[in-house]
């Protein structure tokens, strides 16, 4: 889990680390992005810079760790985007709430942080 500074479909995460965004894809074993669910189109993201969100914040998972928790749908949704209001501000640009950066373009502290914590639940398989 970490800032990876890459969204899921970019080159070092789909081909240096073979990361799966697809569970139907992903052989037992390998590796799974989790926020493959997240939408980012649609403003389900991590971090929003110059209009448009990403999902730098991943959780990279082995398959066999959520093998019991694949949904009807075929996927892992015990991914969460923690969003609090008060981790929000609005960006009066975009017309949407965005994370309260740590410093803005003044270098002025002012929020928490550029992105949004992510969080997955593992259920025991006992």
């Amino acid at each position: 889990m970490g800032d990876f500074n890459d969204n899921p479909p970019d080159k070092s995460i789909s081909q240096v680390l073979k990361v799966y965004n697809s569970l139907d894809a992903a052989a037992n074993n390998s590796l799974y992005d989790c926020n493959s669910k997240f939408n980012w189109k649609i403003g389900e993201g991590t971090e929003f810079y110059r209009g448009e969100w990403s999902r730098f914040i991943q959780i990279i998972v082995s398959t066999s760790l959520i093998k019991n928790q694949i949904g009807s749908d075929g996927g892992f949704n015990d991914i969460h985007i923690f969003k609090p209001d008060w981790l929000l501000e609005e960006d009066k640009q975009y017309h949407q709430m965005t994370p309260n950066r740590t410093f803005d373009e003044s270098n002025s502290a002012i929020g928490f942080s550029d992105h949004l914590p992510v969080f997955i639940v593992l259920r025991s398989s006992k």
